[in-house]
């Protein structure tokens, strides 16, 4: 069986309300503390608007740095359906043999990532993604949804690039991570790539990640590679691992 440990996804909002009331209320402090600090000449217009200033920056940044927070606080229903589509491709990944590290639910900087693969055959992104039935490619373009598979292949390719450049720098490895667009729907995607990225659905996930690479990796940059993502993306509370 396959190492996997990762960030849990918790089950509901509450722990995001508590953190964004948390970093509003520091603003609030700072708008209390221009307003009744000796001698401040701030006028009670200007407070108001610094204060509402930093409580939208916080908020921005918060949901930034944890791009599922939105989903989770705004969009409930869609949330639970992206965490059931998480569980059935993880179950999926736990079939492979424990010659594969499975790290999950990263956010490596600022990006979310569901999934990281690395093993002897080479690194692989995986995300899912959530089609319409009546979806349809021409010459490689999405007809619908193109904005939001637009947005996916782009951060796709940025995390690859991103860690390709922390493996060279590191490792000394040219191991450009291979990124997978699954989809959770679907038996047959309306197409097998989009913008150089492999689309498939979770019953041929396996059978892609078997297949044999140019960017092979010994044991131990494996290892190395897989420790590294470890200890640097996950969080070492995290019950998921096993």
């Amino acid at each position: 069986m396959a190492y996997i440990d990762g960030n849990a996804y918790p089950s509901d909002s509450t722990g995001d309300k508590k953190r964004i009331t948390v970093l509003l209320s520091s603003s609030l402090l700072v708008g209390l503390l221009l307003k009744f600090y000796p001698g401040s000449e701030w006028e009670t217009s200007q407070i108001v608007i610094l204060t509402a200033s930093l409580c939208t920056l916080i908020a921005a940044a918060y949901f930034k740095m944890n791009p599922v927070s939105r989903m989770r606080v705004f969009r409930k229903d869609r949330y639970r359906q992206y965490v059931q589509s998480h569980e059935r491709i993880l179950e999926k990944l736990a079939l492979l043999d424990d010659a594969h590290f499975i790290l999950t639910n990263l956010s490596v900087e600022f990006f979310h990532v569901k999934f990281v693969i690395i093993s002897c055959s080479g690194i692989y992104i995986i995300t899912g993604m959530e089609l319409e039935n009546d979806l349809t490619f021409t010459e490689g373009l999405a007809n619908k949804n193109r904005a939001s598979i637009d947005k996916t292949a782009s951060n796709l390719w940025r995390v690859c690039y991103f860690l390709n450049i922390v493996f060279k720098k590191s490792f000394k490895i040219d191991s450009m991570p291979r990124p997978i667009m699954v989809i959770p729907e679907t038996e047959k995607p309306p197409s097998d790539e989009y913008d150089g990225i492999s689309i498939i659905s979770i019953e041929n996930l396996l059978s892609m990640l078997k297949e044999n690479s140019s960017c092979k990796l010994s044991a131990e940059q494996r290892d190395s590679i897989a420790y590294y993502l470890l200890n640097r993306y996950v969080t070492r509370e995290s019950p998921n691992a096993h």
